[in-house]
């Protein structure tokens, strides 16, 4: 007996399946304690985002509204700081990044967690939240930020590393006690074994095991049981082998003489049994096809896969899905043929398993006579189906049997309701004479006769769905079976209605063209072969007789030189121009010439079409279409549909578009223009009643500059006087708004600078006298304080009853107090008035044509105090000025108004950016002077709104506003622009922060020709 190894015995084997179920069982254990955890802290976590999603979107909710991005800054880095969180990033709803805290910005934002994940990756372990900051329903942004998960997946290491330990412990406990356990349970097995090798060595009569009453010893027995009924059982297989081997005798003699191959396989799936038949079906002997695998012997390699999915089962239980059937298979012969067979197989449960019994018939033949018959059939029906005429098929008894897609689509009858109607009902003509023609085969004179196979050219009616008449030529021929009988006929027909109308169609068009010869208004000649003239039309005769007067010709003459002309250049093309000169007149013509292949001794037609008129007419055009292309106004026609068929160049330079972007079949000649719908609409009315509109709009060029254009707007018409086109010439008058706009600002601000001259010298004198007599009053008051105060501290017993009673009646005290600070208030109001007229005086002061050496910072000074009213209400001024800044050659009324409007656009600015925080809080205005070295600086700073990143390369484009309608008409910055950069040869520019502010820098140079 050779030795065992532990896992090739029943304890080891035992002790091992032990060992595996519990380690089962813990790993269950394990693995539903994980899971519990896992459900555990992912409820945690989404608790803790639930807990800061809305804590964090309150705190951002108000400054992602007002766009404050530092106080969004300010909050996502306090949150972040206060643990608990990976990162912080605020979207905007344009998907811009905001604020951020622990997130690069190169790197792409993550997808919201659907599940919480405790494994560790690149980032460490972290749950993302994604969610919507919304104000009002109005959506302003997003919110991303990460959980960080650190504690969490220490704690689970350190649970699963305890689990872990205790299962390892119970593993190594539970096999010692089983292994003792099996040690005792097989302490007879090595008995039993020798034994049991003594039988199947041949002894059936081994030595006795021991027996006894527990279960080792009732196995005992068992065994010594079981040798004495083998030892019987032998003996008797043994008798009934010599039975069997006669009867297999008796079998062979029968699958030998059999003409189908009959074969058997095996458990292992190789050939046991091969008949002669076989052999031959195959042809592969006995020798060669014994003990080969009989699928990899017979089968295509394409099929085998089936084998190996089948057989096992086969084996096991001996039914099968081709068990008890007869299968159509194919086989491979020795020499590499694939023949076709029918294979019957039965199961046969032999030396204790299962055998395949095959009975094989070759069929190859057959099937290839039933695929060729098939192959027939479908390409009759194929032929019949796409059969381009009408083709019907009917049987003995005149049904029809079969048609085709055209007879259906001729008569309007689907194929189903045409099947199995009697072949008369589809014809007006009589029920007998179609009865004959479609069995002309049993006319007794045809039976007497060798039988004719078809009738040709049958002329019948079809009838269709609505009852017309369809005339038809029919073929019909016979169908024969195998034994030649006739078993119907086939009918093919031609739909000859239309050959007949096309006939009578050809005579009627001939007719009609040798009138339309004379008749058409260009002149017609037909050549024959030899290039001779065959005919002339009326026009043609027309056209010599008038050239032939203004040309001085005889009509002879022009027909000769004129078709002389046409035969030269009839041969090079087909049409072609050619002119006849006389002194200073010249005839022009356009020919076209036609090949003639239908009728007889024409060989081609030539028209000729007098177009000098229109060559005068084209030379007119082209002198009108070179000013169009070389005048400076932008020139745009469209059609009816408004949609731009030709820009000149002044347009597209006008403009700033190519010539592919306007004329691309949608842009429209009101593209870009800056009206509102009703007065469009108006213009539109306009032109559309054929009247010419002019006026002014503003359009917008290509790079979003806005410009102002002198606009004409025509209808134009054909001879027929309807509307076919619009022409728009528009003249770019920008630059003259802008000078206009100037000048008349400058005229408003002389008129003001007069009436405030005037107001100023009239505010003056009254306010001397009021000065003066203020003076008076209070030195008046300083002499009398001092009595009034003696009096006061005097006994009123000392003083007169009327002064005792009229100081009972006033509050001494009082007047004395507030009387010196009264007048000091009115001098201070008169100082603040006489400072606002001088700064009215200075501010309004005409300028010359010359610049004139200024102090810039009186000048401020003065604009601040004309302004006052604008920006007190909203603002803090703060001025720094340059003390020793130097006189700068300006315009100062110019000057003064650039500086006035930058004042008030800040004030502006500051107030629009009160109204959007909801603040009530005064904002702040600095103006500072300093000396550059050449040049002097003026910066002027508002803690406004900021201007738009997306907007600030336009704010100097005339006509371009922010403000609502009626608060801005965009020319401040545009003329501020043009004063300091083009009068001043200085600079104006200009930073802003987006929620900060804006700060202005003017440049000037000291010393300005």
């Amino acid at each position: 007996m050779k030795r065992m190894y532990p896992w090739q015995t029943v304890r080891g084997r035992l002790l091992f399946l032990a060992i595996g179920l519990e380690a089962l069982m813990l790993t269950v254990l394990i693995t539903n304690s994980i899971r519990l955890l896992h459900s555990a802290m992912s409820n945690q976590v989404q608790s803790q985002a639930q807990q800061f999603s809305p804590v964090l979107i309150a705190a951002l909710t108000a400054p992602l509204a007002a766009r404050d991005y530092a106080t969004m800054q300010a909050v996502v880095d306090e949150s972040r700081i206060m643990g608990g969180l990976d990162y912080i990033v605020v979207v905007d709803r344009y998907g811009h990044r905001i604020a951020a805290n622990g997130w690069p910005a190169a790197m792409p934002l993550p997808e919201s967690s659907k599940e919480l994940s405790l494994f560790e990756n690149q980032n460490g372990p972290r749950y993302n939240v994604t969610m919507p900051i919304a104000f009002q329903h109005q959506p302003l942004g997003m919110l991303h930020f990460g959980i960080n998960l650190s504690q969490l997946v220490q704690a689970r290491k350190e649970l699963l590393l305890q689990g872990v330990g205790i299962a390892a412990i119970e593993v190594v406990l539970s096999s010692a006690l089983l292994l003792l356990l099996g040690f005792w349970l097989t302490r007879h097995m090595t008995l039993l074994t020798k034994a049991s090798l003594d039988v199947a060595s041949g002894n059936l009569s081994p030595s006795l095991l021991p027996e006894g009453d527990d279960d080792v010893g009732q196995l005992g027995i068992a065994f010594n049981i079981m040798s004495r009924v083998i030892k019987e059982r032998v003996a008797e297989l043994t008798a009934a082998k010599e039975t069997a081997e006669a009867g297999e005798t008796q079998l062979r003699s029968i699958t030998h003489s059999a003409n189908d191959a009959i074969l058997m396989m095996d458990p292992q799936g190789a050939i046991s049994y091969w008949n002669p038949a076989a052999e031959q079906i195959l042809g592969y002997q006995a020798e060669e096809a014994l003990g080969q695998d009989l699928h990899k012997l017979l089968v295509p390699e394409q099929n085998r896969i089936a084998k190996e999915e089948v057989f096992p089962e086969f084996l096991r239980t001996g039914c099968g899905n081709a068990v008890g059937k007869t299968l159509e298979l194919f086989a491979t012969r020795k020499d590499g043929q694939e023949i076709t067979v029918a294979l019957s197989l039965s199961a046969v449960f032999l030396y204790g398993a299962w055998h395949t019994v095959g009975i094989l018939r070759d069929i190859t033949e057959r099937k290839e006579s039933i695929r060729l018959l098939a192959q027939a059939k479908e390409e009759a029906d194929t032929i019949i189906r796409n059969f381009l005429d009408t083709l019907i098929v009917i049987s003995t008894d005149l049904k029809i049997i079969r048609v085709n897609q055209a007879t259906c689509d001729l008569l309007g009858f689907s194929e189903k309701e045409l099947i199995g109607k009697n072949v008369s009902e589809l014809f007006h003509d009589s029920k007998e004479h179609v009865q004959s023609v479609f069995s002309f085969y049993a006319d007794r004179y045809h039976q007497q006769l060798e039988l004719k196979q078809e009738l040709r050219n049958i002329e019948l009616c079809y009838r269709n769905i609505n009852g017309d008449r369809l005339p038809m030529s029919f073929n019909i021929s016979l169908l024969l079976d195998d034994d030649g009988a006739v078993t119907g006929v086939v009918a093919g027909a031609k739909d000859v209605s239309r050959l007949r109308l096309a006939l009578d169609k050809i005579a009627l068009q001939k007719e009609y063209i040798e009138t339309l010869f004379d008749i058409v208004p260009e002149g017609l000649l037909a050549l024959s072969p030899s290039r001779e003239v065959m005919k002339q039309n009326q026009a043609f005769k027309q056209i010599l007789h008038t050239w032939s007067k203004r040309l001085d010709m005889t009509p002879e003459e022009c027909a000769c030189s004129l078709i002389e002309k046409i035969l030269e250049r009839q041969a090079e093309n087909d049409t072609f121009t050619l002119h006849i000169r006389r002194d200073d007149t010249t005839a022009y013509f356009r020919c076209s010439s036609t090949v003639i292949a239908v009728l007889e001794g024409i060989a081609s037609v030539v028209s000729i079409e007098d177009i000098t008129e229109e060559r005068k007419a084209e030379e007119e055009r082209r002198l009108l279409a070179t000013v169009i292309e070389q005048t400076g106004d932008s020139v745009i026609i469209g059609g009816t549909d408004e949609v731009i068929q030709y820009v000149n160049p002044a347009a597209l330079k006008n403009s700033g578009f190519s010539e592919d972007e306007l004329i691309d079949g949608i842009s429209h000649i009101f593209r870009d223009v800056l009206l509102n719908a009703s007065v469009i609409a108006e213009l539109r009315n306009t032109v559309t009643n054929g009247l010419i509109w002019h006026g002014h709009y503003k359009s917008r060029r290509k790079d979003d500059s806005i410009i102002e254009e002198d606009v004409t707007i025509s209808p134009v018409r054909n001879e027929e006087g309807e509307l076919t086109h619009y022409v728009a010439i528009k003249r770019d008058i920008t630059e003259m708004i802008l000078l206009q706009r100037q000048l008349l600002q400058a005229q408003k601000l002389e008129a003001i600078g007069q009436l405030a001259a005037g107001i100023a010298h009239e505010i003056n004198t009254p306010m001397q006298y009021v000065q003066n007599n203020v003076s008076f009053f209070e030195m008046a008051f300083n002499t009398l304080q001092d009595l009034l105060v003696e009096v006061g501290k005097t006994d009123r017993s000392q003083l007169s009853a009327e002064i005792t009673a009229l100081l009972a009646t006033i509050e001494l005290d009082f007047l004395l107090k507030e009387i010196p600070e009264s007048i000091k208030e009115t001098h201070d109001g008169i100082n603040r008035v006489v400072k606002i007229v001088s700064a009215m005086k200075q501010f309004s002061h005409p300028g010359g044509n010359d610049k004139v050496a200024t102090d810039l910072n009186r000048a401020l000074d003065s604009t601040i105090t004309v302004c006052r009213n604008e920006w007190k209400y909203v603002a803090e001024m703060i001025t720094d000025f340059d003390p020793d800044l130097p006189l700068v050659c300006c315009f100062p009324d110019q000057l003064n108004q650039v500086l006035l409007n930058l004042i008030i656009n800040a004030s502006h600015a500051i107030q629009d950016h009160n109204k959007l925080d909801a603040r009530d809080d005064l904002g702040r205005i600095t103006i500072g002077t300093r000396k550059d070295g050449t040049w002097v600086e003026i910066q002027i700073s508002d803690t406004g709104s900021g201007i738009p990143e997306a907007i600030q390369q336009r704010i100097f484009d005339p006509f371009f506003t922010t403000k609502e309608v009626g608060k801005g008409t965009g020319q401040g910055l545009a003329i501020a622009h043009d004063i300091i950069v083009n009068k001043h040869m200085g600079s104006i520019n200009f930073s802003s922060t987006l929620g900060e502010g804006t700060t202005f820098l003017i440049r000037l140079p000291i010393l300005s020709a």
